[in-house]
């Protein structure tokens, strides 16, 4: 597979862009990896966003259960988008998220969701926290999304601004390649 990615008003070509790295023999996805740097820059915003009255450890504290339900709700709504390939499969490998299968419409729904609950659970003001803790998602989101370019997904339509980028046709879900793409 052509592993190339290019963009070509800039006049850059990458000829090899990999999608994981090995570290003692256990491999580490480059999406997992800017995932995991979005949540961490996202928490430091959080830290240092203080909107609420009482700081933001409020936030902070609410984010533990929301998370959770974050990674409960994406796993679940993938599963449940895709019930044929875990149909006659046990809980353990519907459990197993190593392989991929996170939605991420589930896990923000989730995150709110658990994030709602705990906050009533608390009795807090959930639009205090979801004040602050806007700002920690967003800024997760900015850098998480750069997994895509790694993983050759989710990409947008053709275009030709300065900073298009081409990703060659065999190295993508061809179901993803629009029509103007591969016309």
């Amino acid at each position: 597979m052509n592993t190339s990615v290019r963009f070509p008003n800039l006049d850059i070509d990458f000829s090899f862009v990999g999608r994981s790295v090995s570290v003692f023999g256990f491999e580490l996805t480059f999406f997992g990896l800017l995932t995991a740097a979005g949540m961490l820059l996202g928490l430091a915003v959080m830290i240092c966003c203080k909107k609420t009255k009482r700081g933001s450890n409020l936030s902070l504290e609410a984010m533990i259960p929301a998370f959770a339900g974050g990674v409960l709700g994406a796993r679940l709504m993938y599963v449940a988008l895709n019930r044929e390939m875990f149909a006659g499969k046990s809980i353990i490998e519907i459990a197993d998220i190593r392989n991929g299968g996170m939605s991420i419409y589930g896990g923000v729904l989730g995150g709110i969701l658990i994030g709602a609950i705990y906050c009533k659970i608390r009795k807090i003001s959930f639009a205090q926290v979801a004040d602050t803790a806007s700002m920690g998602f967003l800024t997760a989101q900015i850098i998480a999304v750069w997994g895509n370019f790694f993983n050759r997904e989710g990409f947008g339509e053709y275009t030709d601004s300065l900073l298009a980028m081409q990703i060659p046709a065999d190295a993508v879900n061809k179901a993803q390649i629009s029509r103007l793409m591969a016309g």
